[in-house]
C-alpha cells in the first residue's frame, strides 16, 4: 500500500485508517476507485470521523471525487466513543428501558436502538447481535469512554426467555 500510496501521490493516507480500492492498470497508471475512511460499525460518515479530526468527511469526499480535495490536516486532540450495548441471554425481547436518560449524559450524542420489541435477541455472537449503540464525543477520549460507560448503565433490556 505504501508504494501505492506514493505512486498515485496519496502519501497523507498514512494518517488515517481507511480501506481504499485501488487500481493499478497494465500501464502503471494507479487510479483510486473507492476510499472508505471508517470510525467502525460501518458508518462511513460517521460524526466520530468529523469530531475527531475536524474533518468534514462528507464534504471533504465528495470535493476528493471532483478532483478538488486537497490533503486533508488532521487534528487528534479530540475523544470520542462509540460504544453498544447488547442481550445478556437469548430471547424475544419485551422492552429497552432508559434510552432517554443515557441520551441526558453530557457528551452523548447518539443513542441508538437497533433491534425492536418483538424481535429475538441473543447473547453477542456476532456484530448483527447488537441491540444498539451509543456515541460520546468530548475533548478526550477517556472524557468520552467515561460517558457512554455512564450512559450504557441507564440502558436495560427486558427479555423474555425461550421467547
Amino acid at each position: 500500500m505504501t508504494a501505492c500510496r506514493h505512486k498515485a501521490g496519496l502519501k497523507w493516507l498514512s494518517s488515517i485508517d481507511l480501506t481504499a480500492e485501488i487500481n493499478r492498470k497494465k500501464d502503471g497508471e494507479i487510479s483510486v476507485l473507492e476510499i472508505g475512511a471508517r470510525a467502525g460499525g460501518g458508518h462511513t460518515f460517521h460524526p466520530i470521523a468529523s469530531h475527531v479530526s475536524w474533518l468534514n468527511y462528507p464534504q471533504w469526499m465528495a470535493r476528493f471525487y471532483l478532483g478538488e480535495a486537497e490533503a486533508p490536516i488532521i487534528h487528534k486532540h479530540k475523544g470520542a466513543c462509540y460504544a453498544f450495548f447488547h442481550a445478556q441471554e437469548t430471547g424475544r425481547l419485551e422492552g429497552i428501558y432508559g434510552l432517554d436518560a443515557a441520551r441526558k449524559y453530557p457528551f452523548i450524542e447518539i443513542v441508538e436502538a437497533w433491534k425492536q420489541v418483538g424481535e429475538k435477541v441473543s447473547f453477542l455472537e456476532n456484530s448483527m447481535e447488537r441491540v444498539g449503540c451509543i456515541v460520546a464525543l468530548a475533548e478526550t477520549r477517556d472524557e468520552a469512554t467515561q460517558a457512554a460507560l455512564s450512559a450504557r448503565e441507564k440502558i436495560s433490556l427486558k427479555i423474555e426467555k425461550n421467547g
